[in-house]
């Protein structure tokens, strides 16, 4: 069994590259394991197979609710699995000092490692996607798995479009979200550059060159070609993240870059040197 990580921050594409990767016969985009706690005895699974049940109300999904039934029956509470911490605020002090939540290390190995086991017995796929981004989820992963085991896809959009995409969502503190991004993007690249199975993935090339960086991936994980964008798209059990990208259920349609073209470009003078700086360090 292998465990497929997408790291990076979040309105980068990942829900895009999770609809694209579970196309393949042998990949199964699980969705975001990080918010799996949030989901557990919630009144609504936000499940993509939402979308194919029309989302009645109180709506819960079949698969996901195997899986919690699983892990009651071992006792293994999701808070213990997915976080290090129920304090966002602590999460990354704890990732940094090797700190693991209440039973060690072993217990996050055991626990981690039976609800993989459990989704890829489900769905029989020997790689598992997760698409929770967090850093502080793959450090402690990455110390309980074996290099061979974990496959991690660093996915960057470039500055002006990261910021753009923000902008566009009202968020008006941008020296905070450029911080941002420098300070994931960069501990990623300090800790896991020299992982043996660690892929750098643009989000500008995905739109642009989709077919290759799919080659580069599938290459990565020892895996033939195969083409997402045929139709029907494959039954998803997407956890959190954009699921409403899933209500399309007849084919994956190409990434458009017309999208990209649209992107703003009237950053004001602070904005686009701080956009040059990241574009130097990060050699974009």
């Amino acid at each position: 069994m292998k465990i497929l990580y997408i790291a990076g921050l979040a309105h980068t594409g990942s829900t895009l590259l999770s609809r694209i990767l579970n196309q393949h016969s042998q990949i199964f985009a699980a969705g975001e394991m990080i918010n799996l706690h949030e989901e557990y005895g919630s009144k609504q699974h936000s499940c993509s197979c939402l979308w194919e049940a029309n989302a009645p109300e109180k709506y819960k999904c079949d698969f996901w609710t195997e899986i919690f039934d699983s892990l009651d029956q071992k006792g293994y509470r999701p808070e213990t699995i997915s976080r290090l911490s129920k304090d966002r605020r602590l999460e990354w002090i704890k990732a940094c000092l090797n700190f693991y939540p209440p039973g060690g290390k072993e217990l996050f190995r055991e626990r981690n490692k039976y609800l993989y086991k459990k989704i890829s017995e489900k769905v029989n796929s020997e790689i598992i996607l997760d698409s929770s981004k967090s850093l502080w989820r793959l450090l402690p992963l990455s110390r309980i798995l074996k290099e061979e085991e974990l496959y991690i896809l660093h996915l960057i959009k470039k500055p002006k479009n990261q910021l753009a995409s923000r902008l566009k969502r009202n968020y008006n503190f941008w020296h905070s979200a450029l911080l941002k991004y420098f300070r994931k993007n960069w501990l990623l690249n300090l800790f896991f550059r020299n992982h043996k199975n660690y892929l750098k993935i643009y989000f500008e090339n995905l739109v642009y060159q989709p077919q290759h960086n799919l080659q580069q991936i599938y290459r990565l994980l020892n895996l033939s070609f195969e083409d997402p964008f045929e139709p029907p798209q494959k039954t998803a059990h997407h956890l959190r993240g954009h699921i409403e990208a899933y209500k399309s259920k007849k084919s994956i349609k190409k990434p458009s870059p017309a999208r990209l073209k649209e992107t703003k470009t009237d950053f004001n003078q602070p904005q686009q040197w701080m956009i040059n700086f990241l574009n130097y360090f990060f050699e974009i």
